[in-house]
């Protein structure tokens, strides 16, 4: 896809130059940018979310990349890089890759904790868990196994972390080679003990999980079966199926941040659903977004939500109206995940807008 980006000024006085260049970085530094994995371009887009426009060039990462997050502090991002087998980690203040972390195959979903000191990335069979101050990874790889889970079991959607740090949630599915038929689960991690301590049977082929911020409510999405399936995370048993239709093919989600709201992108309807968590319903079944939804994200404030499309843009949400703000703003070429960063990084930590 074709980037925009608005020409300089001709020529003009060195030092006035240097006074706009600084002031443009201060206001581009305060503005609230969102970060596009583009998996065809292996790179990574900087969006402005307030002019929905780019913030800068693309970022070129490894091959593939799957997934992206943001640090609290706005200060780094990570990208997970599938056919690289790596995750890329970008300097948010030079828009540069400063490091690589290898080590680990076929990487496609990472979270941050929320104090942002560890990072936990699903590869294939097993979690990662990263120090972010040595970007190195700590301890052994953690298997998704247990009892109740046979197969060889894979993780196989967007993995979520509660806010104590001390549960790591995976979507999994057997490789019997059958997604369809086989059932899928969340895998409950312990931090602490690096190992599995629950799978609990969820949706077929499930897509994406995500803790709510109190941290006793766990929803994951199910592709083959177009669901929402609520969680009760103090006792690892399923509360709630919220049907969200037929040939929905949720592939992702994320919670406002009073944790009412749950914002799920429909493949399949190519639209954006809104279920309410309160009553464990769907309160609007489809905002028609134009093409194959993929990513979304959510602003800190909950008052804008952003969902990639397959047609290579980014389209804007008013979470108020539930309408579509403007003309999606086009990145590259497959964006299959987004992260949004605080608008009030740069002034305190907090949790990340994914």
């Amino acid at each position: 896809m074709s980037k925009k980006f608005r020409a300089g000024v001709g020529l003009v006085d060195v030092s006035l130059a240097a006074c706009f260049l600084s002031l443009s970085i201060r206001l581009a530094a305060a503005a609230p940018l969102a970060y596009v994995a583009n998996a065809e371009d292996d790179n990574v887009s900087i969006i402005d979310t307030v002019t929905r426009s780019f913030a800068g060039l693309p970022i070129g990462v490894g091959r593939h990349p799957d997934d992206v997050a943001i640090n609290p502090a706005g200060t780094r991002v990570y990208v997970a890089n599938e056919y690289d087998d790596s995750v890329s980690v970008i300097d948010t203040s030079t828009n540069a890759v400063i490091a690589t972390i290898s080590g680990m195959t076929d990487p496609g979903s990472l979270v941050i904790s929320a104090d942002g000191s560890r990072l936990f990335v699903a590869a294939e069979y097993f979690v990662y868990e990263i120090d972010t101050s040595t970007n190195l990874v700590v301890g052994d790889p953690i298997a998704i196994v247990g009892p109740d889970l046979g197969g060889c079991p894979r993780t196989s959607g967007q993995i979520s972390v509660n806010a104590a740090g001390t549960r790591v949630y995976v979507p999994a599915v057997t490789c019997s080679g059958d997604v369809d038929a086989d059932p899928g689960y969340l895998s409950v991690i312990d931090v602490a003990t690096h190992a599995s301590v629950a799978n609990i049977e969820v949706g077929r082929d499930p897509t994406s999980a995500v803790v709510g911020p109190a941290g006793d409510r766990v929803y994951v999405t199910s592709w083959d079966d177009g669901l929402v399936t609520v969680i009760d995370a103090a006792t690892n048993t399923v509360i709630a199926a919220i049907p969200l239709g037929v040939d929905h093919f949720p592939y992702d989600s994320v919670l406002d941040p009073t944790g009412r709201w749950l914002y799920v992108s429909n493949n399949g309807a190519e639209s954006l659903s809104v279920v309410d968590t309160s009553t464990q319903t769907v309160a609007v079944s489809g905002i028609l977004l134009g093409a194959e939804a993929l990513g979304v994200a959510i602003s800190s404030d909950g008052q804008s939500v952003y969902a990639t499309l397959d047609n290579g843009t980014v389209a804007t949400i008013d979470a108020a109206t539930r309408t579509v703000v403007g003309q999606p703003v086009a990145v590259g070429n497959l964006p299959i995940s987004i992260a949004v960063a605080r608008t009030d990084a740069l002034f305190a930590d907090g949790f990340e807008s994914r």
